[in-house]
């Protein structure tokens, strides 16, 4: 698709959400500045924007890391509603948090594509993955025989379509009925129609997840080739 877009990161310090094991603020901004550190090396991102959705200012700290790596960082911090939060879980803030970043960070504006991945992780195969984007919309995808689910940690997305068809469907998350973010963008997108969703490369995501508070393991070459074999097979169905 594109050489470079830039990278919306998306983090909440405080949070409020229900099924959010590490909950600890001090934890939560260790692990989302490592992150950081780690999207720093990759030479295929030159613009981070990084917006924290629990009105966290950690600013000085992100410049501060990212002083003279040659790289363009904005950071955004807002408070995304609360009650609503609470009541429909993280899912909700993250589609908040999205909206808000397009909709007020200069970088994005200006950009006709991004990338956006949850805080606390990052991808080791980033290159990669972003070579063989092309469309409006891809991501990892969850199921055997069927997609069941998306994979919303990292996503790549037309700025545009995002606006157009997705950036409601996180209203209608519930996370404590067991309806999250990675069912409802992929009932968005069936509603319409829209195909080619599978990113043909499998992310290789690392880091620390917020919900369980445990450290993605490295994925073995047998579960790497059988994602891509499995990709392969629903990039020409759905």
């Amino acid at each position: 698709m594109k050489t470079k877009i830039p990278l919306l990161i998306t983090t909440a310090i405080e949070v409020t959400a229900p099924l959010t094991t590490m909950s600890d603020p001090h934890r939560r901004r260790t692990a989302t500045l490592l992150a950081f550190q780690e999207w720093l090396k990759i030479t295929e991102v030159d613009d981070i924007v990084v917006v924290d959705g629990s009105d966290v200012d950690f600013r000085s700290e992100l410049l501060r890391l990212s002083e003279g790596c040659g790289k363009r960082v904005e950071f955004l911090h807002f408070l995304a509603n609360g009650e609503r939060t609470r009541a429909q879980g993280k899912g909700y803030a993250e589609g908040e948090i999205v909206r808000h970043a397009l909709s007020q960070s200069t970088i994005l504006k200006k950009s006709t594509h991004f990338a956006k991945c949850t805080g606390k992780l990052w991808v080791e195969n980033y290159a990669h993955c972003l070579s063989v984007f092309s469309g409006d919309f891809q991501c990892a995808v969850n199921g055997k025989w069927q997609i069941e689910t998306l994979d919303t940690r990292i996503y790549f997305a037309q700025r545009d379509f995002w606006l157009n068809q997705l950036s409601d469907a996180h209203l209608r998350v519930n996370d404590e009925r067991g309806y999250f973010l990675e069912h409802s963008y992929l009932d968005r997108l069936r509603e319409i129609g829209y195909c080619g969703v599978t990113l043909e490369v499998p992310p290789i995501v690392l880091g620390r997840s917020g919900s369980g508070d445990f450290d993605y393991p490295r994925m073995s070459t047998y579960r790497y080739l059988s994602r891509r074999v499995r990709y392969f097979v629903f990039r020409r169905i759905y």
